[in-house]
């Protein structure tokens, strides 16, 4: 059975198929915390620049 599982593991596809979804969850989770820090970072709204010109 492991020799079984050993072989789809290490076939060209399946190789291809799991760097691409771990590449793919990579980049989502960089996003999303990007996404979240830039919400965290405006929690109490943006204050304008030029405001008190």
């Amino acid at each position: 059975m492991s020799d079984k599982i050993k072989k789809i593991l290490f076939a060209e596809n399946t190789k291809f198929v799991l760097e691409f979804a771990a590449k793919t969850f990579f980049y989502l989770a960089i996003m999303l915390l990007l996404l979240y820090l830039y919400h965290f970072n405006h929690t109490n709204g943006s204050t304008f620049i030029y405001n008190e010109f």
